[in-house]
């Protein structure tokens, strides 16, 4: 649960820190916070609903909807 007033800049700071400085979608550095549920479409601007992601997947996934968006991407290539 996060604080009742936490700052822009310090719920970026937990959130990298929970996802260990990676994206959300991939294994890249996380750059920006992405809304999972994108703001066009009703979805919310609160801690639950931001993740961090890199500039790729954020740009990528835009407003579209995370499962459409999950089921179009080229698959990630699992090192064996």
């Amino acid at each position: 649960m996060h604080p009742p007033h936490e700052s822009q800049r310090a719920l970026r700071a937990r959130l990298f820190a929970e996802y260990f400085g990676r994206c959300a979608y991939c294994p890249r550095p996380a750059e920006t916070l992405d809304h999972v549920v994108p703001l066009a479409l009703g979805g919310p601007h609160s801690a639950a609903n931001l993740v961090p992601a890199c500039n790729c997947c954020n740009t990528d996934k835009g407003d579209t909807p995370l499962i459409v968006w999950l089921a179009r991407r080229a698959p990630v290539k699992l090192a064996a």
